[in-house]
């Protein structure tokens, strides 16, 4: 390829959304309950196991911290 183009905008590579969903989920864990991205991280949650659309092993999770029942 000659007219490559180089981007200046940061991103990782291999980062997925179950990994993003970990994340809030350990900081949900610890005690980060209040900040505008755990709430919203609980609300999309929520919206899934409803919708069906979130695996077993996160259901449990949730439940682990009281967040489903």
């Amino acid at each position: 390829m000659k007219n490559k183009k180089k981007l200046n905008f940061p991103f990782e590579v291999g980062k997925n959304k179950n990994d993003s969903w970990e994340k809030r989920f350990e900081e949900w864990r610890k005690g980060d309950t209040k900040s505008k991205l755990a709430q919203a991280w609980r609300y999309r949650s929520i919206s899934r196991y409803i919708k069906g659309k979130l695996s077993e092993d996160k259901i449990a999770k949730l439940k682990s911290v009281g967040i489903l029942k």
